[in-house]
């Protein structure tokens, strides 16, 4: 008990005058006389030398808070439970593959304004591209590309022709259950994305300009990862064109001249595909 008191005065009085004279404020040293073994307070080492005089070092060390996309797991085979960092992978590379349905535009008559006569994009498969990073620990900016290869009905008003539609939009993804920094992520994650950008509809073979308008996304799907970096995407989405004008010209061999346009044009997409995380 007396060893005891003595250590306690000892700190008192070395921690004043340290804090009075020494310019890092953090760094403790003391000396005083102690009988025993060395103790340990809260994971802080009291480290002696001597039979009966030792020194006592105290140092406070400031340690750097870890990035949001860093999680620490346990180090096997220690004594003590130590944490090992470990940096999450923060690139994820999608191609996908899927099919696009809806989208159509109406038929500009001038002799009959009332004329409704739908023009529709077929419906078809569609190919594309994610390439998305993380910027916290549930959301990251993403960049799409699709592309449906597909055709225009003509509508017995000229032949079905070939047209290309692409999408290319910058956005962001939140996962609906992110994982905790200081476990595993879990294999299943749900999300929701959006996105803006441009909408390209080009009619091949077409005496007609390519309507380059803005466009709209949102949607949601699941991520599943069997394995730590290679996973399962599936999704839907919707996209929103705002055409707002006509596509005019001879459309197909021998086809009439003929105008269509669309104030909104929606489309559907279904895809399934492939996430790499770098």
């Amino acid at each position: 008990m007396r060893n005891c008191f003595l250590i306690v005065v000892a700190v008192l009085l070395t921690g004043l005058n340290g804090f009075a004279n020494e310019t890092n404020p953090t760094d403790l040293s003391f000396s005083s006389v102690y009988h025993g073994s060395a103790p340990e307070y809260n994971g802080t080492l009291v480290a002696f030398s001597g039979a009966d005089t030792s020194r006592l070092s105290l140092r406070a060390h400031n340690t750097a808070v870890a990035a949001s996309s860093d999680v620490y797991e346990d180090t096997p085979g220690t004594a003590t439970s130590n944490k090992k960092l470990r940096t999450d992978f923060s690139w994820n590379a999608i191609p996908f593959t899927g099919y696009t349905f809806g989208g159509k535009f109406e038929l500009e008559d001038e002799g009959d304004p009332d004329d409704d006569t739908d023009i529709d994009i077929k419906d078809a498969s569609s190919v594309g591209f994610i390439l998305a990073w993380n910027q916290t620990d549930y959301t990251q900016i993403e960049i799409l590309y699709s592309r449906q290869d597909t055709e225009l009905d003509g509508g017995g008003l000229f032949p079905d022709m070939d047209m290309d539609v692409e999408y290319i939009h910058i956005g962001g993804t939140i996962l609906m259950n992110p994982p905790n920094r200081y476990q595993e992520p879990s294999k299943w994650q749900p999300f929701m994305s959006g996105g803006l950008g441009l909408a390209r509809f080009d009619p091949e073979g077409a005496d007609a300009d390519t309507l380059n308008k803005f466009s709209l996304s949102f949607g949601g799907g699941v991520r599943f990862f069997p394995i730590e970096r290679i996973g399962l995407y599936l999704s839907g989405r919707a996209y929103i064109t705002f055409v707002d004008t006509e596509m005019a010209g001879r459309f197909g061999s021998g086809g009439n001249y003929v105008a269509i346009s669309a104030d909104t044009l929606w489309q559907f997409q279904t895809c399934a595909g492939l996430i790499a995380t770098f």
